[in-house]
Formats: structure tokens, C-alpha cells, sequence
């Protein structure tokens, strides 16, 4: 039987599509999440770190596709991501540089750059990027032809779920050019459905539903899940947090992400590494490593 499998953070989603090894993954997501783009050896090398996964996971929440290359280096990778987004990632990544003395305020926020630079990143890790638009879920069926294929949901990308995950998409909220509300930019649980009856891929993970949601009668929660029953899919929990965990979680990545920042600016040394292996050395998190 063809497989859902509900994850609480997209990074352990990642997890059960490695043990398919699929030819083709198809990830959707309302957020770039191309942390650690320049550097995939580095992801390397935390995999196989001895501490406990979900400090993987939270760490790696914000790089799922470096985790998705090193995980599967010869499949085919897309990553599917609404351009409203692209390009509000990209801005917001402009303003957290200016306020932290990296950019300066003469800095242009334009289309094509955050496009441009977008593309770029992902192919330093040989992935390809579809937008929506002018992307529909119907225009990816022909890559989708004779393959054995996965596809990887983080559910903020469907505008009738994204209030309900733990990083919603809100265009309406940020201080930069917006463009509209969710509904006019995001995909549809209808569009996805669509394209998973029509290509009928062997596995489909969901993840970033909040716990609260997940054990909810969320009208458009369970119609979705209904209708991936009708489909065909058996419904399977993956790995599962609290909401509460989940804020634990992110929480330490938080804390490292602190330690990190203030190693580079006080110490003036950027071995990423080394500062996670210390980090969790200082919370004995980390077995075997000196």
C-alpha cells in the first residue's frame, strides 16, 4: 500500500524518505529552507554525530534541502516554492542583514535578484526549483513519468493549513513588499491532491502540523487526510512531538544559534562544526566526540 507518513518537523521527514531511496522527491514548501547550501559536507558530518535526533532535527529544520541532498545524492531533487515566498524569504534575509551591520539600508529589494539568488543556492546542491506561478501542480506531471517517487510536504505550503503548522506563512505581517494574502499565493490541498492522484507517489510525508491540530477535528485537516484515505494511502505517524516539545526543540537550536553568533563575532572564527560539537559537548549531548 502506498504510504503517508506525519511528521511533527519537516527535517524528520527526511528520514523516512531516505529509507525509500527514491529516483525523484518532489518538496514542497512555503519556505526555502536552504540554510547550510554552501557547505554540504558539514551536514555530512553532523549525520553522523552520536546525540540525540531530535537535536538533529531542530538544527536542521531551516536546511532540509542540504539534508535532502546529502541524504539522497544521486536522486533527483525539486524544490517547489510559491515566488511570493522566495522572494519574501530573500527580503527578510536583506532586512536581518542590516540590522545586524552585515548589509547596509542602500540595499534594493527586487524580483529577480531574490529569484536569481535563489536558483543559484539550490543548484550549488543540484537541485532544481519550480515557483507556483507560473508553476501548477498539473505542469510537474511529466517529470514525475516512470520514476520512483517521493513526494515531501511541509504543510505551511497549502494556504488552507498554513495557520495550523508551527512557522505559519503570514505575507500580510512583514515589513517588506508583500503580496497579498496566504489564499493568493500559496498551493491548495486541492492542487496537491490532484497531482498525487495523477502521479501516484509510493510515499508522501506531511510534516509541521502542530500537535494541537493533528488531534483536532480541523475541518480542513481531516478532509485532507480523508481524502489521501480515498486515494489510496495508509496513514502512518512518523516521528510525533508535543507542541510543547517541538518549542523545546527549536528552543536549543535557538540557544546554538546564539552560541554560534556570538563565537564569530567575539572569536572571529566560523568553523561551524566545531561550535555545534561544542555546544552540545556543554549539555553532554554528544557521545564520542572530544
Amino acid at each position: 500500500m502506498k504510504r503517508v507518513i506525519i511528521n511533527s518537523l519537516h527535517s524528520d521527514s527526511i528520514n523516512y524518505v531516505k529509507k525509500v531511496n527514491p529516483e525523484t522527491v518532489i518538496s514542497f514548501d512555503a519556505h526555502p529552507d536552504l540554510g547550510h547550501w554552501k557547505n554540504i559536507e558539514v551536514v555530512k558530518s553532523i549525520m553522523e554525530l552520536e546525540i540525540p535526533e531530535k537535536a538533529k532535527s531542530g538544527l536542521f529544520r531551516a536546511s532540509t534541502q542540504a539534508l535532502l541532498r546529502a541524504s539522497l545524492p544521486q536522486a533527483r531533487i525539486f524544490s517547489v516554492v510559491p515566488e511570493a515566498c522566495v522572494i519574501t524569504d530573500f527580503n527578510w534575509g536583506l532586512l536581518q542583514d542590516v540590522m545586524s551591520g552585515i548589509g547596509t539600508q542602500r540595499q534594493t529589494f527586487t524580483k529577480c535578484i531574490a529569484i536569481s539568488t535563489w536558483k543559484k543556492k539550490l543548484a550549488r546542491l543540484s537541485i532544481e526549483g519550480c515557483m507556483i506561478p507560473p508553476i501548477t501542480a498539473e505542469s510537474l506531471l511529466p517529470i514525475t513519468k516512470g520514476q520512483a517517487l517521493v513526494f515531501d510536504i511541509d504543510l505551511d505550503y497549502l494556504f488552507e493549513l498554513t495557520n495550523n503548522c508551527h512557522n505559519p506563512v503570514g505575507f500580510m505581517d512583514t515589513p517588506v513588499p508583500t503580496y497579498g494574502s496566504p489564499q493568493d499565493n500559496l498551493g491548495s490541498t486541492q492542487d496537491v491532491l490532484r497531482i498525487i492522484s495523477a502521479a501516484k507517489p509510493e510515499l508522501v510525508t506531511l510534516s509541521e502540523i502542530t500537535y494541537k491540530c493533528l488531534k483536532s477535528k480541523n475541518t480542513h485537516w481531516s478532509s485532507f487526510i480523508r481524502q489521501l484515505k480515498k486515494l489510496g494511502y495508509g496513514i502512518e505517524d512518523g516521528t510525533i512531538h508535543t507542541d510543547t516539545e517541538t518549542r523545546q526543540i527549536l528552543g536549543i537550536n535557538g540557544d546554538f544559534n546564539k552560541f554560534y553568533t556570538h563565537r564569530v563575532n567575539c572569536e572571529g572564527t566560523d568553523d561551524f562544526l566545531k561550535a555545534y560539537i561544542d555546544f552540545f559537548n556543554s549539555l553532554g549531548l554528544i557521545k564520542n566526540q572530544t
